[in-house]
């Protein structure tokens, strides 16, 4: 992609192709089996992060969300998809900091990034 557009759909087709290119690299290192397999790993364990997020926003637990946040953010950085990356990132540190703030609107944020990498990935199977 020549230049990064500012537009929603410019930058969703920049995601996407982060998460492409990141996985066509693994591919190039392990083989298409070894990131099938990344692949089939990545989504269940996501959502199942996703979801103690979720629940530690809605409990106010600032460690859970730590910890969840913290394990989704590595797996989202290995896999390319840097802006689920960067807002699990913005959660770990409000868990770290004891201040749930405006997780909800963070949580609302990374629900749509992972809903578009979670298309991309499945387009890789």
């Amino acid at each position: 992609m020549a230049a990064r557009s500012i537009s929603l759909v410019g930058e969703t087709s920049v995601i996407l192709e982060d998460v492409a290119n990141r996985l066509e690299l693994l591919e190039e290192d392990y083989g298409k089996d070894i990131v099938v397999k990344i692949v089939e790993t990545f989504i269940p364990d996501a959502e199942v992060r996703i979801e103690r997020i979720d629940r530690a926003i809605r409990q106010e637990d600032s460690r859970a969300l730590e910890e969840a946040a913290h394990g989704l953010k590595s797996g989202a950085a290995n896999i390319g998809a840097t802006e689920m990356a960067r807002l699990c990132g913005q959660l770990e540190t409000q868990g770290e900091l004891g201040d749930i703030g405006d997780a909800e609107e963070v949580m609302k944020s990374l629900m749509a990034s992972w809903s578009r990498v979670r298309t991309e990935m499945a387009r890789y199977r």
